[in-house]
């Protein structure tokens, strides 16, 4: 489960990268859920737990570096 604050933080640059990329949250949590697949970690986000990291719930430990791994390979797409 994911990590409470004691005072949530906003998290506008993931709300940004998603606005750059072009992506709907569900599209988000698809790119995040397909490269955890690539890497052996099975995972199934929807657009409710991105709107919640949006909201500054923390995710897994394991799924940050995913997720940065999903909006790098979106970027080398498109250069």
């Amino acid at each position: 489960m994911a990590r409470q604050r004691s005072r949530p933080i906003q998290n506008p640059a993931l709300r940004a990268a998603i606005d750059q990329a072009g992506w709907t949250l569900a599209a988000a949590a698809g790119a995040i859920n397909a490269v955890g697949a690539e890497n052996d970690l099975p995972l199934t986000y929807g657009a409710g737990a991105i709107a919640h990291w949006i909201a500054g719930v923390v995710p897994r430990d394991e799924t940050i570096p995913i997720t940065v791994e999903a909006f790098a390979g979106h970027s080398a797409a498109r250069d």
